[in-house]
Formats: C-alpha cells, sequence, structure tokens
C-alpha cells in the first residue's frame, strides 16, 4: 500500500491535458516521466482515466492516479487491468447501500429497475432539487429556478445539501475510495 499521507505536502510538477478522443496519452505520460511525480490527479471520466493509468504503468509510471467521481465505475477498473488501477484513488459518495436515508430510495430503485448504478442517486437526487427548485420559483424560468435552488436547503438521501451563490454545494458528502485487489474501498475514517 503506498504511502499516502506524504502526499499532502507536494507542490505541482506539470499541468498538462489530453484530448478526450484519443485513445494515446504517450505524448503527454512520456512529458511527464521525467519529473517523477507521486501523484497524477486527472479530472476527467472513467474510459480516459482506465487508458492514462494503463499507459501510465507501461512507460513506468510509478504515480497515484487520483481521479473525481467521473471515475468511480467498475469499468474504470476493467480498462485499467486491476493490476494497473491498484492504489489509485477517486472521490466519490460513501457507499450508498449503507447511506440511512438512502434505503427506501434504493429499496423502490431496485424493484422497478434493477440494480442501482453509481449516479443513480445523484440523478434522482439532482431531478428532485430541479423541480422544488421550478415550483419555488414558480416558473419554468432556468435563471429563476437558479436562483429558488441558491435560496434554499434540501433533504436528500445523502443529508441536506445547501447551495452557495455560485451554485457549489456548501457540504460536500464526498469520501476518497481506493482500489484495492481490483476493488473499490472506502478509506476507513472519513
Amino acid at each position: 500500500m503506498a504511502n499516502y499521507e506524504k502526499l499532502s505536502a507536494k507542490k505541482v510538477v506539470y499541468y498538462g491535458a489530453i484530448v478526450k478522443e484519443d485513445q494515446d496519452y504517450s505524448a503527454v505520460l512520456t512529458s511527464l516521466k521525467p519529473l517523477d511525480p507521486d501523484l497524477l490527479y486527472f479530472g476527467g471520466l472513467y474510459p480516459q482515466a482506465g487508458l492514462l493509468v494503463r499507459q501510465m504503468r507501461q512507460l513506468g509510471l510509478k504515480a497515484i492516479l487520483m481521479a473525481g467521481d467521473g471515475t468511480y465505475d467498475p469499468e474504470f477498473i476493467r480498462i485499467a487491468g486491476a493490476n494497473n488501477a491498484e492504489g489509485s484513488l477517486l472521490t466519490f459518495m460513501p457507499d450508498q447501500e449503507k447511506i440511512p436515508g438512502a434505503q427506501a430510495v434504493i429499496a423502490s430503485y431496485k424493484k422497478r429497475f434493477g440494480e442501482v448504478g453509481p449516479y443513480s442517486l445523484y440523478s434522482y437526487e439532482a431531478m428532485n432539487i430541479g423541480l422544488a427548485g421550478i415550483a419555488k420559483a414558480g416558473a419554468l424560468d432556468g435563471l429563476k429556478a437558479a436562483a429558488a435552488i441558491h435560496a434554499s436547503s434540501f433533504d436528500t438521501v445523502f443529508g441536506p445539501i445547501r447551495f452557495d451563490a455560485k451554485g457549489d454545494v456548501l457540504h460536500s458528502p464526498y469520501v476518497v475510495w481506493r482500489v484495492e485487489s481490483g476493488r473499490l474501498v472506502q478509506i476507513p475514517g472519513q
């Protein structure tokens, strides 16, 4: 297991981008390799993240891959290969099967649609919040609905959610997951 604590006091040594449609990221990774980074943060989605970490390992880059919620999907591990993905860190909500407020929604969803996907509860609550914003605004006007959403608090399956004036969530329920033995495991103590 990698020493994650030592990553907290590091400096940024490289900033770059990939083209989403590309399948070969060797040009970016080759320019990154001499810098020997400890961590590579990727702000994209699981198909590209899987390819990226696989190609990192093929080039001998040992950096830990860290990425956001767009990578939280078993397909990330399949695309990367379990050995290549090992130790990768992904941010996402806590295990939805263990969120007390989500159990009724999960049971109803499973009964109607089958297995709950990683983004099912997100979509459910986004729609609920959007509809509540429209109702509070009393109009279908996007700016009025957004203003109503920003001025309100919502009880969700994740707990209470409130937005700031820019639309950012004031308290995020996110935790960090790590790939261990080919599975996503929530890092304890969060």
